[in-house]
């Protein structure tokens, strides 16, 4: 059995998400947290494209996951993180 994980697609990040592998091999996926609020609204908007994507895989391969939302300045709620664990 391989150790592949199927958010391991983002493991090279771009400028509009970060990725993380934490201890216990759970995947986080999440917008970066300019300091900024207006940058911090954009990279949060940025994030949607790939958040979508990681909702596609995570149901593709039937992921346990928990995805995280903030409220935007106009009053959308935007997903700011996905953890992404394997099915036990």
């Amino acid at each position: 059995m391989t150790d592949d994980h199927p958010f391991d697609v983002f493991k090279h990040p771009l400028p509009s998400y970060k990725y993380q592998i934490r201890p216990k091999g759970t995947r986080v996926l999440s917008a970066p947290e300019p300091r900024d609020a207006d940058e911090r609204e954009r990279a949060l908007v940025n994030f949607q494209p790939t958040a979508k994507r990681a909702l596609r895989i995570a149901d593709e391969h039937d992921l346990r996951i928990t995805v995280h939302r903030r409220m935007s300045r106009s009053g959308a709620k935007l997903i700011d993180r996905i953890d992404a664990a394997r099915q036990s």
